[in-house]
């Protein structure tokens, strides 16, 4: 009995995942796209991320998510691999949950001054790219540097890329 469907549709991913196991150069982004069994990385995603990342190497953090269901806050999207990411928030947010136009489908808002949403990621780290729904302004810093703003414009879905990672 064949166990996979549909394997020849898979040509550019073979391809890249071999030039990858033989040490050359290649990217393969994966979008895992479903329900709750996709969220929660102790059933199927955090496995396969973690197969993945064994056998080809790290290529970063990839999506962290900040909203949660409502009334769940415990259950914040977060990341794939909450090991390598840990988010948290303090304040008075408001998620949006399974209707945002977003990459998870959530986002967070709040109209109160110094509510934070902190990631704490990996050591090295070379792009931050925030995901918005445009209005308002937010405030960053990496470590315990200096505040930096961004001013959030539009009304549809936006990115703005974070300025002066840190090495």
């Amino acid at each position: 009995k064949r166990y996979t469907w549909g394997l020849e549709y898979l040509r550019e991913t073979r391809q890249r995942l071999r030039k990858l196991a033989i040490g050359d150069s290649a990217t393969l982004t994966i979008a895992l796209i479903g329900d709750s069994w996709t969220h929660n990385y102790l059933r199927y995603s955090g496995p396969v991320a973690s197969n993945l990342k064994t056998t080809y190497g790290n290529a970063g953090l990839g999506w962290v998510g900040f909203s949660w269901p409502s009334g769940l806050p415990v259950l914040i999207n977060g990341s794939i691999d909450p090991a390598s990411s840990l988010v948290t928030v303090a304040g008075s947010w408001s998620p949006t949950y399974y209707t945002s136009t977003s990459p998870d489908l959530g986002h967070l808002s709040s109209s109160t001054a110094g509510d934070l949403v902190t990631v704490t990621g990996p050591a090295s780290c070379s792009a931050v790219v925030l995901f918005h729904r445009g209005g308002g302004v937010v405030r960053y810093r990496w470590n315990s540097g200096a505040w930096t703003s961004a001013t959030l414009s539009g009304s549809t879905l936006q990115t703005v890329s974070l300025a002066s990672v840190p090495a």
